[in-house]
């Protein structure tokens, strides 16, 4: 009976102490009390976000084909000031628009005079004036959800207004 005893109690001991073993090669190593694992950052990108990205892309390359199906034609350019007048470029005249839109200059956030088509080749995360959930504007951009499709609606610029 003793014997069974102290085989049962060995056991228990034998088996308690491993594990102890195994839960502390499962623990972290506690350095000076802080743990710091560092946790690689991912990126999530809004929808406004996707939309900004592949139509930037489109305007720098001039994929006037593709760019087309991006936009709300007639497009409406705003100028600067509430004073001047609004004008629409339709489809057929969105090339010829957007060629001079781009050498357009503008003061840049330095105020350095830079063309449209310089910032938006530094502007590689967009810069929101305001993004609502059915429309959002990245300077000069203004776009639109209609039919859940994204759409440039309009673009401030004072190149129609001889500026």
């Amino acid at each position: 009976m003793k014997l069974n005893l102290v085989i049962f109690l060995s056991f228990l001991i034998i088996l308690s102490c491993g594990d102890a073993n195994l839960q502390e090669e499962n623990k972290p190593q506690i350095k000076d009390s802080i743990y710091y694992k560092p946790v690689k950052p991912s990126i999530i990108y809004s929808e406004s976000d996707s939309v900004w990205i592949i139509f930037r892309e489109k305007l720098l390359t001039k994929n006037i084909d593709s760019l087309s199906m991006l936009i709300k034609f007639p497009l409406k350019i705003k100028g600067t000031l509430d004073s001047y007048p609004i004008h629409y470029v339709n489809q057929n005249e969105f090339t010829d628009f957007i060629n001079v839109f781009l050498k357009e200059f503008i003061l840049s956030s330095s105020g350095k005079a830079i063309t449209n088509y310089e910032d938006l080749k530094m502007m590689n995360k967009p810069k929101y004036l305001f993004n609502e959930p059915e429309s959002f504007r990245i300077n000069q951009f203004f776009f639109v959800k209609e039919s859940n499709q994204w759409k440039l609606e309009q673009i401030y610029s004072d190149v129609l207004n001889g500026k």
